[in-house]
């Protein structure tokens, strides 16, 4: 569902390149892990980690760019 309403949203939009997925699923499926291991855990390193990730990840996804 989410994905459908984010296609949606995007129509008309692209990412640069195959690359860009690539890194953006990589960081996401890290930040994921790290942020499980936050709530095991309660640890701060991995806080930081994870929100040094989330900003990454926000940077990427504004390597969008129209279609011609």
């Amino acid at each position: 569902m989410l994905n459908y309403s984010l296609s949606k949203k995007m129509r008309g939009f692209k990412m640069t390149s195959k690359k860009w997925w690539a890194i953006f699923i990589i960081l996401s499926s890290i930040e994921a892990v790290l942020l499980l291991k936050l709530v095991m855990t309660k640890s701060l390193t991995e806080l930081l980690i994870a929100i040094v990730l989330i900003a990454a990840l926000l940077v990427f996804t504004t390597r969008i760019e129209t279609k011609d």
